[in-house]
């Protein structure tokens, strides 16, 4: 149960588990005290409480567990008290760990029955007194550490006659006199004894001073001992004394003191004064730097004048006074080339008497390496670029501080906060590694994992390079600040992408590369992480990465069409017969799509509150029982009953049907409008010919429409009708005529075609404007045509235009949203703009997460939204006249959503020479009850449409990732008709094929039943499957979330070097073996270079992993997109 967040108390009845072994509780927030009951556990032997909120004494009655053996272990909570005698009846026990409380008094000398113990952590306490003597009997003692606390006395000579001590640390208390030599001792890298200021002797390597002990020469009488001992003790009173007098004048000429450290290069005598003038009192102008624990002034020494910066600590933030002693002790014991110099310290009071701490540095005139990376979020002028080498040695030089912080100090140090803001570059670009105000000492044990001594406070790292397990409360170590390394790598990566992206776009807009740009891409490996969809918690998702420096549109469309989507400027392909959850890409061809009952009721839903005439609460109510009930189809709108059967009508069919189910509709409402003319009288006969609606063959369409309109049905009835009249107006008396003719032109009156046409096209504009269509007569014949224009707003370049695009679509959700409010009505607007920072929209999306997905602030920073929604590798393309391009052009776009001006909703969308590809969704949690992800859905499929006119390539609609084995992604299948990537064959096949074979297998080759849809018969299971899947639809639509959920958790990932089970499997895939190398395009140094021109730089051993390397990026990207896109090697 431990690395959990179990909060609260623990609960006495625990007492009850009397057969329990081990209680591991560690690493969550428990609080209160520890209950007295765990006594009860009679056969416990583990206890491990560490890392909690617990807070009193320590229960007495634990302390009879005489069953433990393994551990015993409370370290970093908040337990106070005294260590009882009681203690000693552990004496099967063999790690005892209470650091990082507030315990105070002695350590009981009953510790030395504990015969077992091998391990004892005791510091940072305030435990006083000395070492017992009957510690001596703790002859298996192999780590013992008693730093920071307030221990007197000398150290035990006894301690050097443990065999088996490794590791012992004694720092930072009050002991005083001679220290041993042998033992442990003789070992450096075994022991601390910093912060001890009276210790003298020990071995050569200590560097302590010599001991000054008066012997007793041979021969000597007692009374001449007597006198010298005598003078010698007056000179040294004497000595003493005028010492005390002169520290109190400096007490008082200072308020306090500055600290001191044993290393001679340390100047402690830095006082408030000096740093004040040093930086013209700490003006604005000589600030070079901001954090959250401090402020960096640049100033000049008054001796020599030499440039130094000045750290000044925000005195006022909680737990600065540790983040101060843990910097300070740090920098105290470590020196190397690639660490900041430290020049000395300083701890005062400033000239209003408050606390003042400093720590003063050796100043770095190229400022820090975040500075060089993103110039333009720093407000940097004319900084110059980094070129490869220079790139590579400081990677090198941080490599180099970490390796010595990590196995060359004596006590291993984690420096917690490795960014490009703490790397620092001197006069030559050398990099030095500063802030150390979150470093922690590791123990010297094999996994450097064990509790540290400096302080904690929160998290530590900074959000985008903190290790993901520190987020999680897990312990500091090594590996966190290799992780942070890493992050620093891509970041240096990210910087150089977006040079390359302005210079690519630079190229295409010149006419380069005809106009395309250039793809520039580094292959990242193969990468595990924690899955977000099955919760598996272990790292279970597998898959590919590329950073995309730049990447053309034609590119991209290629990589979705192989499986790859984006994150950021991050590619990733999922490892779809490894990963947990094999990810198929899904889309649907716009021009096919047939809306669901409950897409057009959203659609009407949107409308209705366009108009003023949704009730908000009423909906809210409505949307709970939709959601309680599974998603039932009732509406909550009073329709008319024909529009609700025609509702019905038009949905259930789908396919050609559903134009045959329209025609007869329409034919249905025109037999009904003739009878009501018979029944009032204007028409003769109640024998007239029914109606029968026809389709508008293709050809002829356009040739008989107008504007931008597209004739889709016709129907000929009026001149049947006037012909029957006609024939009936014959056999009649004339003075009957009179009350027979339409529309009163009485006796004289011939009954034309032309005008039956227009009375009964007047009579049928409601339910046909209601199924997205125009009625007009024409010449005796009744058409229908698609819907008129519509005018949508698009933002070209930073300026809003009004640009006319193509007709609706007949599909009454699509009508619903281009018909103009009625009444009082709020004003709409889409607005779709190119990939770009705003502020408006990262509000709404923080409100977004916070609310909907339940992250935490610290996690929702413009950084991550910026790296995620913001940051694109696409290199935009501008429209031009050959009607290829639609008039916003291709590459990376926000759609937004405005009701009477305010955003609600904002659509991540990449528009691709094939398709519109959604990307995320965030809107307004306020406005969840008009289904924001699904109307911007339907939007995005109308787009598509429409756009077909200026760019007929475009015709799909991709909805991104399809997990079949995650419930909530089935709505995605609801947008029909649908079709599925074949993760190995790279065909597309229809969902109702795929759904069966889906149900009983995650991962499936889906070509292998691509034959099913060329005339094969569909098994009876599949057919089934059809019948039932528009009803799990409905249930599972009301989960609206937006079109796009998943996001690729690059920074929760890890590379993985283990290709002996990666993408092809001998049993399914394709002969990948015989992969062509020869010309795979590379870029070096700005060159150019097919690997059959680059590869005899390689020696054999370099030839042959770079070739594994290669052999795999040509397996994800295919052969034909490693000829073409550029594989970066720096």
């Amino acid at each position: 149960m431990n690395r959990n967040r179990f909060s609260g108390r623990i609960p006495s009845t625990i007492g009850n588990l009397t057969k329990l072994f081990e209680l591991r509780l560690d690493g969550n927030t428990l609080d209160t005290s520890i209950p007295s009951t765990l006594a009860n556990c009679q056969q416990l032997q583990l206890l491990n409480l560490s890392d909690n909120h617990l807070s009193g004494p320590v229960p007495i009655q634990i302390f009879t567990l005489s069953s433990l053996t393994v551990t015993f272990n409370l370290a970093q909570n908040f337990l106070s008290g005294t260590l009882p005698l009681d203690v000693g009846n552990f004496v099967n026990l063999k790690e005892l760990d209470l650091s990082d409380n507030e315990l105070s008094g002695s350590i009981p000398h009953s510790l030395g029955r504990c015969l077992s113990l091998e391990h004892v952590y005791l510091q940072c306490n305030s435990l006083n007194g000395s070492i017992p003597s009957s510690l001596s009997s703790l002859k298996g003692l192999q780590d013992l550490d008693l730093s920071r606390n307030n221990l007197t006395g000398s150290i035990p000579q006894f301690l050097q006659d443990f065999l088996f001590l490794q590791y012992l640390n004694l720092s930072y208390n009050q002991f005083q006199g001679q220290v041993p030599k042998n033992g442990a001792f003789a070992n450096r890298s075994a022991v601390s004894l910093v912060g001890n200021g009276d210790l003298c002797g020990g071995s050569i390597e200590l560097e302590l001073p010599p001991c000054s002990v008066p012997t007793n020469p041979v021969g000597r009488n007692k009374s001449y001992l007597k006198v010298v001992i005598a003078a010698v003790s007056g000179v040294f009173g004497t000595a003493g004394l005028l010492y005390i007098a002169i520290s109190c004048i400096l007490k008082r000429s200072r308020a306090r003191s500055s600290l001191t450290f044993p290393s001679s290069d340390w100047n402690s005598n830095f006082s408030y004064r000096e740093l004040e003038k040093a930086t013209s009192g700490f003006s604005s102008d000589n600030l070079v730097g901001t954090g959250s624990f401090a402020l960096v002034y640049k100033g000049l020494q008054s001796q020599d004048r030499r440039p130094i910066a000045v750290k000044v600590l925000r005195i006022q933030e909680k737990g600065i006074s540790k983040i101060y002693m843990a910097e300070c002790e740090a920098l105290s014991n470590i020196r190397h080339r690639n660490l900041v110099k430290v020049l000395g310290c300083c701890s005062d009071v400033d000239s209003a008497g408050r606390d003042f701490k400093a720590i003063v540095l050796d100043f770095m005139p190229n400022g820090s390496l975040e500075q060089w990376l993103h110039p333009e979020e720093r407000n940097v002028n004319a900084v110059n670029d980094l070129n490869i080498f220079q790139r590579l040695s400081i990677a090198i030089d941080v490599a180099s501080a970490l390796e010595y912080l990590h196995y060359c100090c004596h006590i291993p140090i984690a420096h917690c906060d490795l960014k490009p803001g703490n790397v620092l570059l001197d006069n030559d670009l050398c990099a030095h590694l500063s802030d150390f105000g979150l470093a922690k000492f590791l123990r010297k044990r094999e996994d450097v994992c064990g509790q540290a001594q400096s302080s904690s406070v929160g998290i530590r790292g900074s959000v985008g390079y903190v290790a993901p397990e520190y987020g999680m409360g897990g312990a500091v170590s090594i590996s966190g600040d290799v992780y942070s390394y890493d992050r620093i790598g891509e970041d240096r990566a990210m910087a150089e992408a977006k040079k390359m992206r302005s210079e690519a776009s630079s190229t295409s807009g010149s006419g380069g590369n005809g106009g395309r740009g250039e793809s520039v891409v580094m292959d990242v490996g193969r990468r595990k992480s924690t899955c977000g969809y099955c919760k598996s918690g272990a790292r279970t998702s597998i898959s590919h990465g590329l950073w995309a420096h730049s990447l053309t549109v034609d590119h991209y469309q290629a990589l979705l069409d192989r499986g790859w989507r984006r994150s950021g400027c991050f590619l990733y392909k999922p490892d779809m017969e490894k990963t947990c959850c094999p990810s198929y890409t899904i889309r649907l061809k716009a021009s096919d799509f047939v809306p669901s009952k409950e897409q057009i009721r959203v659609s009407k839903r949107m409308q209705r509150f366009l108009d003023g005439t949704l009730d908000v609460k009423k909906t809210d109510k409505l949307t709970d029982e939709l959601n309680t009930s599974g998603g039932s189809c009732s509406t909550a709108n009073n329709e008319d009953t024909s529009f609700a059967a025609m509702e019905s009508s038009v949905v259930d069919c789908k396919g050609k049907d559903k134009a045959d189910q329209l025609m007869r509709f329409l034919s249905d409402e025109i037999d009904n409008t003739v009878q009501l003319f018979i029944k009032s009288g204007e028409f003769s006969s109640d024998q007239l010919p029914k109606a029968s609606v026809k389709k508008v063959a293709p050809a002829k369409r356009k040739l008989q429409a107008e504007n931008s309109e597209e004739l889709i049905f016709s129907c000929n009835i009026a001149f049947q009708i006037a012909a029957t009249v006609k024939r009936l107006k014959k056999d009649a008396k004339p003075t009957k005529s009179s009350e027979h003719d339409v529309g009163g032109k009485g006796a004289s009156g011939d009954l034309s075609s032309k005008m039956i046409a227009e009375i009964l096209a007047g009579h049928l504009k409601q339910p046909t404007e209601f199924c997205g269509l125009l009625v007009r007569a024409c010449n005796g014949h009744i058409n229908f045509y698609s819907a008129t224009q519509q005018m949508d707003l698009v933002e070209v370049g930073g300026v809003l235009e009004s640009s006319p695009t193509a007709n609706c679509a007949n599909d009454k959700h699509l009508k619903k949203s281009c018909r103009g409010p009625q009444g009082q009505h709020r004003r709409f607007e889409i607005r779709l703009k190119r990939s770009s920072f705003d502020y408006e929209e990262y509000s709404l999306y923080r409100k977004y997460q916070l609310i909907v997905h339940n992250d935490t602030p610290d996690h929702v920073t413009e950084s991550s939204y910026k790296r995620f929604l913001v940051d694109t590798p696409l290199v935009h393309i501008e429209p031009n006249d050959d009607n290829a391009v639609p008039p916003c052009g291709y590459g990376s776009f926000h759609q937004q959503y405005l009701v009477d001006g305010k955003l609600i909703a904002v659509g991540v969308i990449d528009i691709l020479p094939k398709c519109l590809s959604s990307k995320y969704l965030f809107w307004d949690p306020d406005l969840a009850f008009l289904s924001l992800g699904k109307y911007s859905a339907l939007e995005e499929i109308r787009w598509v449409s429409e756009n077909q006119v200026h760019c007929p390539s475009l015709q799909y609609y991709y909805l991104g990732y399809y997990i079949h084995s995650c419930s909530k992604m089935r709505y995605k299948a609801a947008y029909r008709p649908s079709e599925l990537l074949c993760p190995l064959r790279f065909q597309w096949v229809p969902y109702d094929i795929a759904k069966p074979f889906l149900d009983r297998r995650k991962y499936v080759v889906l070509s292998d039943y691509s034959t099913l849809q060329n005339g094969g018969l569909l098994p009876q299971d599949v057919l089934v499957n059809m019948e039932e899947q528009q009803n799990d639809f409905a249930q599972e639509a009301s989960n609206d979330v937006s079109i796009n959920e998943e996001e690729m958790a690059e920074v929760d990932s890890d590379l993985s070097d283990d290709e002996s089970d990666s993408e092809a499997g001998a049993a399914t895939s394709l002969a990948l073996e015989d992969v062509d190398l020869s010309n795979v395009l590379f870029g070096v140094r700005g060159a150019r270079l097919r690997y059959k021109d680059l590869q005899h730089a390689f020696d054999p051993s370099q030839r042959r992993f770079m070739e594994n390397q290669l052999q795999r990026y040509v397996r994800v990207v295919g052969t034909e997109l490693s000829k073409q896109m550029v594989y970066n090697l720096g």
